[in-house]
């Protein structure tokens, strides 16, 4: 084996990545996105050419959207990790039904019509993932299944109070996230 092939098989390769360089991922296809007329300045700004550049107050201007949907994402994206990271079919239906509560009702408590809805709805999509259909379809062959959906349900409003009362906490995340982002790419807020 030749020296560089030793070399590169001596290097360690981290499975996480900084938030710097997360935001940065995420970061910097939303600013493109946003802002298609700065394409000639970040080729520019690549190739250290500060001619033509926008004033810095502009470019903070136009980084502070961007960073911000990045900083949500990336926060968004580490919660959702918790969800995932332990696949059962109470998980699936519980992440579901949280997402529901929020996308539908922002947080406000729904009716008691609505709540039946809700959960007609969580139940219909849910069983569209392989691993809550295969359970709801065990258990109601074995006949457990209002035994199951009582105490999914259960859980899931259980998890939701537990996931509001760490909402402000996850905000806390966010702007922390944003702000030390921001100060690696262009300083003091």
């Amino acid at each position: 084996m030749s020296e560089a092939e030793n070399q590169f098989k001596e290097a360690k390769v981290s499975d996480t990545v900084s938030t710097e360089t997360a935001m940065l991922a995420i970061a910097l296809p939303l600013f493109l996105q946003q802002n298609q007329d700065l394409l000639q300045f970040l080729v520019r700004f690549l190739a250290n050419d500060p001619s033509c550049l926008p004033s810095p107050n502009d470019l903070k201007h136009r980084l502070e959207p961007p960073l911000k949907q990045a900083a949500e994402l990336l926060v968004t994206a580490q919660v959702l990790n918790g969800f995932v990271r332990d696949r059962t079919p109470e998980r699936a239906v519980i992440f579901v039904y949280i997402v529901f509560r929020y996308v539908l009702f922002a947080g406000n408590t729904p009716t008691r019509k609505q709540s039946i809805e809700l959960w007609q709805r969580v139940w219909a999509t849910a069983r569209q993932f392989p691993i809550v259909s295969d359970e709801y379809e065990r258990l109601e062959q074995a006949g457990n299944l209002k035994d199951w959906i009582d105490e999914v349900q259960t859980t899931a409003r259980r998890q939701l109070r537990t996931f509001k009362r760490q909402l402000p906490k996850i905000q806390e995340n966010i702007a922390g996230t944003y702000k030390k982002a921001y100060k690696s790419f262009v300083g003091e807020l």
